[in-house]
């Protein structure tokens, strides 16, 4: 870890280094969600558009996490995030001008959006354990909780900001010209990336290579106890919380029949929701015992969810979805954070990204069949039926304390 001096007061852990890299984050993430949410809207406004293809979209969108991101972790390990990042940037600026030439074609149907949103999923498949890896090299070790918690700040800002300008691209310009600013931002990412000094990550002697060095990565998250329950518990969140994303689409268009403004404010309500959920003070959520508190909570707002019958309902549901569900992955992240050191944590932190994104598109698929066979209020239902069991499975369980010392 960067050993580099800060500057004094209270945000005396801060680097220019962190400070670079936290705004190309903030950027890449940003267009991200402009991309993600244009595309969504643009599909779910596609004639014979309903819940099962919404689902599929989902995903498609998120099958790279769940396919690529465990075979990244030692390729971070090797040259660190800077170089990933940086070829992230280009390829969503690429991805989005060929998005820019379809959409100004009109020949943006269902496959080429699927295709597009893939792209852009591939990027954040990419760009956030990229991030993840960084970040703790750009900061002390002192700086090591606050510079997690900033991480998380920045990618819900993004999620806040991005679907609100993505809202207002689609009615005043759209989506040729929405797309196109993702282009913009993503370059400009990869810019302000390029003053970042690189730095490559310790690594022993003796270090295994290709899929040797894959299983290893497993192996060692498996091997240390709160790694392994906080993955599994960050699984359950991905899978059963932070997936009813994947419905809001159907919700906007199909159960409160609101349109592009009222989707982005869905969508927006829940960078909020994000934004407070990373700014919730975590000092006393020591124990992995409290992710159960969170787990019931987040049951309860999709009950709130699958019954609400009005916008302002809709908005206040996804907004405390995922400020529960932010709580806890930054839980599970600083607790994962301070159970490993700096020459495994490219491996741990990619399962980390695997198991908060790469499951999403699971739990999208569920939803997608559940809603397609009977009603999005039933997948929402079922869901959060198997949220409550997976609290109480997890607080009957015993669980240690977050480990003190920083390693």
């Amino acid at each position: 870890m960067s050993s580099a001096p800060v500057s004094a007061g209270g945000f005396g852990w801060w680097t220019p280094a962190f400070g670079k890299g936290i705004g190309t984050a903030l950027l890449i993430w940003g267009a991200y969600w402009i991309g993600i949410t244009t595309v969504q809207w643009h599909v779910a406004s596609l004639p014979d558009t309903g819940p099962a293809e919404m689902g599929l979209l989902y995903f498609i969108q998120l099958a790279p996490m769940l396919f690529l991101t465990p075979f990244l972790g030692p390729l971070l390990d090797r040259v660190g995030g800077r170089p990933v990042l940086l070829g992230t940037g280009m390829f969503m600026g690429a991805a989005a001008a060929c998005g820019v030439l379809l959409g100004g074609l009109g020949l943006l149907d269902f496959g080429l959006g699927a295709a597009l949103s893939a792209c852009l999923g591939l990027c954040m498949a990419l760009g956030s354990p990229a991030v993840h890896a960084l970040i703790p090299t750009t900061v002390s070790l002192a700086g090591l909780s606050p510079a997690v918690r900033s991480v998380s700040v920045t990618q819900n800002i993004a999620r806040l900001l991005g679907p609100m300008a993505a809202g207002a691209l689609l009615l005043h310009v759209g989506v040729p010209f929405a797309v196109a600013v993702v282009a913009v931002l993503a370059l400009a990412g990869t810019l302000l990336l390029v003053r970042v000094p690189g730095q490559r990550p310790e690594r022993a002697a003796d270090a295994a290579g290709g899929l040797a060095e894959l299983v290893s990565g497993f192996r060692i998250a498996y091997s240390i106890p709160p790694v392994r329950r906080a993955l599994l518990l960050m699984f359950a969140n991905s899978m059963l919380n932070l997936s009813h994303v994947s419905m809001l689409p159907s919700i906007a268009t199909g159960v409160l029949r609101v349109g592009e403004a009222g989707f982005a404010a869905l969508l927006a309500a829940g960078g909020v929701g994000g934004l407070l959920g990373a700014l919730f003070p975590l000092s006393r959520m020591r124990s992995l015992r409290t992710i159960s508190a969170l787990f019931a909570a987040s049951a309860a707002g999709l009950v709130l969810l699958a019954f609400a019958g009005a916008l302002p309902l809709a908005v206040s549901a996804s907004c405390l979805m995922a400020a529960l569900g932010v709580m806890t992955a930054i839980s599970l992240n600083i607790h994962i954070q301070r159970s490993i050191t700096q020459e495994i944590r490219g491996r741990v932190m990619s399962l980390f990204t695997w198991a908060w994104g790469g499951f999403l598109p699971i739990g999208g698929l569920f939803l997608g069949t559940v809603a397609d066979h009977a009603s999005v209020r039933a997948a929402l239902l079922a869901t959060a039926a198997l949220l409550g069991a997976v609290a109480a499975i997890n607080l009957a369980a015993p669980f240690a304390a977050t480990p003190s010392p920083e390693k």
